[in-house]
């Protein structure tokens, strides 16, 4: 191993202390000496030290140990492996903040920590982690705006926030065009979606649900060639028409089952997309919950989507009750 990464690999000792790993059946070889360094090699011994990688310089790269009910606080020295790429430390018993000087880890493509107990808000100066890809830390109990420096860094395609405590509103800096998936539902942000989202050339999936998002749905929508899936349900305060503007998507599912869209007008009557829920003026007779297919205002699908049809139908045409509409 190069002497630099026998240094940088004693570091690995103070996660060890943080959090007993070694206390955990399966983990007994994560041992070290009383001075803080590893009893084995990490990058050699692989029968005690599993679930870390290693370069091939030897020194370690990814820190893998998703599932393993860890308990314990995030290491703050964790940052002097300067080597690690990946972090996945998700569904454990983490507690805690995110320690400041991760953001000094200039190798980090990956920093998953979904369903822990982390608190906190999110370090400033994460616009550092030039490398990072991903941000995965969705169910926990982190606070505070979603940080608008996530659309300066140049690879950061995947921000999954979502069943945290976050507040404050969508950043409009955050829709860069490298952006893939942006999920931040679950949460107690506020305002309108910026007309910018737009300029999101890449992004896929949007999911804003259960936050306290309000306004229309902006027509830049309707450039986002490559977006699949658009959810902001139980955002009360959104409302309007699904803009004409997504009806041209070729492949959209979209949610917003409790809001105050205008279920008679849009895309609901126009276009080849599918959709979930409406506002109440529209079904107030029903709890629906319902997965819709609109071609060409040919309604396509289950009997809740007649029920759904049945009920427009009679609204507009006073079709008497028993009249069943053709589902096919």
């Amino acid at each position: 191993m190069a002497g630099n990464c026998t240094f940088t690999n004693n570091f690995i000792c103070d996660f060890v202390a943080a959090t007993n790993i070694n206390s955990i059946s399966g983990y007994e070889g994560w041992q070290c000496t009383s001075d803080k360094k590893p009893l084995t090699d990490p990058c050699i011994d692989h029968t005690s030290w599993f679930d870390l990688i290693c370069r091939y310089d030897g020194c370690i790269s990814v820190l893998s140990l998703s599932s393993v009910n860890i308990k314990g606080t995030l290491p703050e020295n964790l940052y002097k492996i300067s080597t690690l790429s990946n972090i996945e430390l998700s569904y454990n018993l983490l507690s805690g903040t995110i320690p400041l000087l991760y953001t000094e880890l200039p190798e980090l493509t990956n920093l998953w920590l979904s369903g822990n107990l982390i608190s906190g808000q999110l370090p400033s100066g994460m616009e550092k982690l030039t490398r990072l890809q991903a941000v995965n830390m969705d169910h926990n109990l982190l606070t505070g705006i979603i940080p608008s420096v996530f659309g300066q860094m140049s690879y950061l395609s995947y921000v999954i926030l979502h069943n945290n405590r976050f507040n404050g509103t969508v950043p409009k800096e955050i829709f860069s065009p490298i952006l893939w998936d942006l999920l931040l539902g679950y949460n107690e942000l506020t305002g309108y979606i910026a007309s910018e989202i737009g300029l999101a050339s890449s992004l896929a999936f949007v999911n804003l649900e259960s936050n306290q998002i309000m306004g229309t749905l902006p027509t830049s929508l309707g450039q986002l060639g490559s977006l699949s899936s658009f959810h902001v349900q139980n955002n009360r305060d959104i409302n309007g028409q699904i803009p004409q503007e997504l009806c041209d998507l070729s492949i959209l599912s979209i949610n917003v089952a409790g809001t105050g869209i205008d279920c008679y007008g849009g895309c609901l009557t126009s276009a080849a997309i599918s959709v979930v829920g409406a506002s109440s003026d529209c079904h107030s007779d029903y709890e629906l919950h319902v997965f819709l297919s609109v071609l060409g205002g040919v309604v396509v699908g289950t009997a809740a989507a007649a029920v759904w049809y049945s009920r427009i139908s009679r609204q507009q045409y006073s079709i008497p009750m028993y009249d069943t509409p053709t589902v096919v």
